[in-house]
């Protein structure tokens, strides 16, 4: 009984029990916070680190590589190299004998344009450097020569494909030391109209009178003065109509247009006339 009643009157005794219980409490938590806090802390850096890293693999992905840009440098060199070795065995095939030196003069000439480089070579088999190259102080090839309307071939081979087409034949001896020719090949071969109307109706060559084969057209034809454009029977080789120096595109279309009203398989009287006038002419 005396403990019990004893225990009774001692409360003062309990509430220091339970200060010590809250105090022990509250120093077990401090730790259990810091602990949380040092995690907390190390995932954010762990979550940092990873996002760089994988910042790093997208960037590595997205950015080619030194070598990689070497590789495809390296890709696109040998592709344009097999390029130009293909144009020149092309040009090979069909201009038989050349050497490549050749062929690649001619394909250079032509800014690496087969079909172009071809129609210069079959021009009187000409020299490609005189025409692209050359200058002069009497401004040479200031207009480069209308190589798309030039009919390939030598003098007869032409004179022979008018023939079978039935077309006359505009021949146009040039020198390079006359700046009409360059005009020649800068306006009234340049104008679209004539353009249009000599590749349907007509069939034209021009060679430069510093060639071979041009001199050889140039005495033949008695040429005095160039440039000149000569209208030619494909069939009796007789020059029926010419032109001196620089003549404007309107000019020469309107002047042309008789030339369309017949072929020279079906040449009216006259002419027939004027064909034995020139025979009789280039016989003295």
């Amino acid at each position: 009984m005396g403990s019990i009643i004893s225990s009774k009157h001692h409360p003062a005794q309990q509430n220091d029990g339970l200060e010590s219980k809250s105090t022990s409490m509250e120093e077990n938590s401090v730790p259990l916070v810091q602990q949380q806090e040092e995690f907390d802390e190390e995932e954010s850096v762990f979550q940092n680190s990873t996002r760089s890293e994988e910042s790093a693999v997208i960037q590595e992905k997205s950015a080619p590589s030194a070598q990689t840009n070497f590789i495809q440098e390296e890709e696109k060199s040998v592709t344009e190299e097999s390029v130009i070795e293909n144009l020149i065995r092309l040009f090979q095939d069909i201009a038989v004998g050349e050497t490549a030196h050749s062929a690649t003069r001619f394909l250079r000439a032509t800014n690496w344009n087969l079909e172009e480089a071809l129609q210069l070579f079959f021009i009187g088999n000409q020299d490609p450097e005189p025409v692209i190259e050359k200058e002069s102080s009497e401004g040479d090839n200031l207009y480069p020569p209308p190589i798309a309307l030039i009919h390939p071939g030598c003098f007869e081979k032409v004179k022979l494909d008018a023939k079978a087409a039935d077309k006359w034949l505009i021949l146009n001896i040039q020198s390079s030391k006359e700046f009409n020719s360059q005009m020649l090949n800068g306006h009234t071969w340049a104008n679209e109209a004539l353009a249009d109307t000599i590749s349907c109706n007509f069939v034209f060559w021009q060679i430069d009178d510093d060639r071979e084969e041009g001199q050889k057209v140039s005495n033949y034809y008695k040429v005095e003065s160039r440039p000149v454009i000569l209208v030619i029977d494909p069939i009796t080789g007789l020059q029926m109509r010419s032109w001196i120096g620089m003549v404007e595109a309107e000019t020469l279309l309107e002047d042309l247009m008789p030339f369309m009203d017949e072929s020279p398989h079906h040449t009216p009287p006259s002419h027939f006339l004027r064909a034995i006038k020139q025979i009789h002419k280039l016989s003295h």
